[in-house]
C-alpha cells in the first residue's frame, strides 16, 4: 500500500524534499513504516529517535496500524526564540 510522508523543518532539510511517497506491506504499523523510511533515508537516522510522528491530524503511537494513502508527518524538536 502507498503512503505520504511530510516532512517539516530540520527533517524536510535532511530529506531534501516536503513530501515523499512510500510503499509499504498490507499491514503495517507506523513503527514499520518509519523502519522502511529510515532505511531508504538514512540522513534522517540522526534525529530519530528526537521526533514526534502523526499520522493524519493526530500525534500516533508507533504500534498504529496504517491504511493506504495515510498521510504521516515527521515532526522534529523545534527550536528557536
Amino acid at each position: 500500500m502507498q503512503i505520504n510522508i511530510h516532512f517539516y523543518s530540520i527533517s524536510k532539510e535532511l530529506a531534501g524534499l516536503a513530501t515523499r511517497p512510500l510503499v509499504v506491506p498490507e499491514g503495517s504499523r507506523l513503527e514499520d513504516a518509519l523502519a522502511v523510511l529510515f532505511r531508504e533515508v538514512p540522513a534522517l537516522d540522526p534525529i530519530r529517535n528526537s521526533c514526534l510522528y502523526a499520522v493524519g491530524l493526530s500525534y500516533a503511537p508507533l504500534d498504529q496500524l496504517l491504511t493506504e494513502g495515510d498521510e504521516i508527518s515527521i515532526i522534529p524538536p523545534m527550536q528557536g526564540g
